[in-house]
């Protein structure tokens, strides 16, 4: 298998990233445009695709079970974008404000649900995705700037880490505990949240490093 060392998207900072692993193509889309790139992987030659309305931010992707849905996060607007990659070209088929700066989705194993930590608004959000609507929203003592996200195998558990400190990314302030005087009090621990998917509650919590951040869940590999 050969893999290209650098593909050149034509847009800067990009950051929101993954792969759909029926179509074989892979999306990346811009922290300062809205631009959106894609292609084949290993394909050096992206296609690039303007996202409406003003600067949005797009933060992560994610990629419905079945590989009908791309969806992003805009952290400066908001909102929770929806496109349809079932045809050659990205459409843009749903919008969903959310607000709190949506981060970094993910899909239940069936894609009924959609979780979202919204990190400037100390929430996760649940998204319907059979008509795209708010399902519910989980808030907890340890839900304090929640940002990366993961599911497990069976669908029964989604995992939330949050940083549980206030930052400043971009001009664009965190949400997290400060002082009396409004000054960070230093490092704390992070948390990752363990949410109970048929309840939406909150089943347990594990304490972990300064600044928890991004997550995944490994696959077994069959044998």
């Amino acid at each position: 298998m050969q893999w290209l060392e650098d593909v050149d998207v034509f847009f800067p900072r990009p950051h929101a990233l993954t792969v759909d692993p029926r179509g074989g193509r892979f999306f990346v889309a811009s922290l300062a445009e809205n631009r959106l790139a894609y292609a084949p992987v290993g394909d050096a030659d992206v296609d690039l695709l303007a996202i409406p309305g003003d600067l949005h931010t797009v933060v992560q992707f994610a990629v419905s079970p079945d590989g009908r849905w791309l969806v992003g996060g805009g952290q400066v607007s908001g909102e929770l974008m929806v496109w349809d990659i079932t045809g050659e070209a990205p459409e843009l088929a749903h919008t969903l404000g959310l607000g709190g700066g949506p981060w970094h989705p993910v899909f239940t194993p069936d894609g009924a649900l959609l979780f979202v930590p919204n990190q400037m608004g100390n929430r996760v959000s649940v998204v319907d995705t059979a008509d795209w609507t708010l399902a519910g929203t989980i808030e907890d003592e340890h839900i304090v700037a929640p940002h990366g996200s993961a599911v497990s195998a069976d669908g029964s558990t989604v995992f939330v880490s949050s940083r549980n400190a206030s930052m400043n990314m971009g001009g664009v302030p965190m949400a997290g505990h400060e002082g009396h005087a409004g000054h960070d009090m230093g490092p704390r621990p992070g948390y990752v949240v363990a949410i109970d998917v048929p309840t939406l509650e909150v089943k347990g919590v594990i304490e972990m490093g300064a600044v928890a951040v991004g997550m995944g869940m490994a696959t077994p590999t069959p044998r």
